[in-house]
């Protein structure tokens, strides 16, 4: 039972440090890119304009 409970918060930072991953490799990859808006990003980060996820 002790294997289990640990194994569960185990689990939980796992995906947890591939949810910041993929967010990570994201940004990147737009940067590398070179589609991502610097100012907007700035302006969506510090609160400033809401996000729109439904723009495609």
């Amino acid at each position: 039972m002790l294997v289990l409970s640990v194994d569960w918060f185990i689990g939980m930072a796992r995906a947890l440090g591939n949810l910041v991953g993929n967010c990570v490799a994201t940004v990147v990859v737009a940067a590398w890119e070179g589609d991502l808006d610097r100012a907007k990003a700035a302006k969506v980060l510090e609160g400033g304009e809401p996000v729109d996820v439904t723009a495609g």
